[in-house]
């Protein structure tokens, strides 16, 4: 499974229909309806209801859609943060400091 199958099952069900979906990514209707079927075929189950006025969720749809919308999240996340990391915006830092001889100030204070 590819993220851009999920990525125009979101934009399918989003736009509510293959067509405005297509049309938002600035695809083919074609590419998308290939690709949502071969993500059905993957997941072994029906994402769909395919219908003259569009296209309807099914029951196996709609859980489908919390988990790729959870899994699109995570993905951008990760995305941002090596884009971020490889640009030097965020890391780690170390830091540290040299401390003068203590033992003799040490020493003074015991007596």
């Amino acid at each position: 499974m590819r993220t851009a199958e999920l990525r125009y099952f979101l934009a399918s069900v989003e736009a509510g229909s293959f067509g405005k979906a297509a049309s938002s990514l600035q695809l083919r209707v074609s590419t998308v309806s290939r690709a949502i079927a071969r993500l059905e075929d993957q997941l072994g189950v029906a994402l769909f209801e395919r219908t003259s006025s569009g296209i309807k969720l099914t029951t196996a749809g709609r859980i489908a859609l919390r988990c790729v919308r959870r899994v699109l999240c995570e993905t951008n996340a990760l995305t941002e943060t090596l884009d971020r990391s490889s640009f030097g915006e965020i890391g780690e830092v170390h830091l540290g400091f040299h401390l003068p001889p203590l033992e003799r100030f040490l020493h003074e204070l015991n007596r």
